[in-house]
């Protein structure tokens, strides 16, 4: 059986088998929130152009539809953490952001008061600073910015507007300047690791300074299990969840499962 990326049943394996998921919220036509990485569905259509039972039936979950499912108090109550994307809406390519961002914490904030969940179990990350200016002055919840900025809007944009900022601003920059905006941490490309780009930035031992200097929590998708590994004390987010259960030993970041199951989904035995 094959378990799809931000679905229910896919962050239920997740929950199960790792510290916590990360998964995806958008914004409907009627404004619910419901779980989905692209602004568009596979048919074409543009979730912001949908209301909510139209999605639905489509077979795209509500975040509260997730949050309401009778396991989740189970993971709640074993430490498992949510890690929730706030995303934009999209117009003509670009992404939509402060005039929405009210719009989507209230919503959100209200769907966790309806289903019962603490906000310590609930870490916000968005790509956009815009999106997480209202949590960030309230102290329920934590707030993550993901650099650097792209436009995921266009596909195209992606990489030649994310790549300068890369070169541009190192990664001891944007932990200092969350400090400042009164961020708990900072998720980051891989790419301030790994690859050319990694010779711009610190090393791993002055990573770890930084975390114990600032306090702050970082975190990043290392794309194999084998450099998970080798960088314990940041949360790593993974798409390699083939091989679980994983968890982080103690005085480790968490080990996420990204959108519950990967970005592919996985294949399960039923039991």
């Amino acid at each position: 059986m094959k378990l799809l990326p931000n679905t229910i049943e896919g962050l239920i394996f997740g929950l199960s088998n790792f510290d916590g998921i990360e998964t995806d919220i958008r914004l409907t036509k009627d404004e619910d929130l419901v779980l989905y990485h692209d602004p568009v569905l596979t048919s074409g259509e543009v979730i912001r152009e949908l209301t909510l039972e139209q999605l639905k039936k489509k077979g795209v979950p509500s975040l509260l539809e997730f949050l309401t499912n009778e396991k989740i108090p189970n993971f709640m109550s074993k430490g498992r953490v949510m890690w929730i994307e706030f995303k934009s809406d999209c117009r003509r390519g670009w992404p939509v952001k402060a005039q929405i961002a009210d719009i989507v914490y209230s919503k959100f904030a209200k769907i966790i008061d309806q289903a019962d969940i603490s906000p310590s179990n609930i870490k916000i990350l968005s790509f956009y600073k815009e999106l997480l200016a209202p949590v960030v002055i309230d102290d329920r919840f934590q707030a993550y910015p993901i650099t650097p900025y792209v436009n995921e809007c266009n596909q195209k944009l992606i990489y030649p507007g994310g790549l300068p900022r890369i070169l541009m601003k190192s990664l001891k920059w944007h932990v200092k300047n969350a400090v400042n905006e009164n961020y708990k941490g900072v998720l980051f490309a891989k790419q301030y690791l790994l690859g050319i780009f990694s010779l711009r930035h610190p090393k791993y031992d002055k990573i770890v300074e930084l975390i114990d200097e600032t306090g702050i929590e970082l975190g990043t998708n290392l794309g194999s299990i084998e450099r998970e590994a080798d960088f314990p004390r940041l949360h790593r987010f993974s798409d390699e969840t083939g091989k679980y259960p994983r968890h982080a030993k103690k005085g480790e970041g968490l080990i996420i499962a990204h959108r519950g199951t990967g970005t592919k989904g996985i294949e399960i035995t039923e039991k």
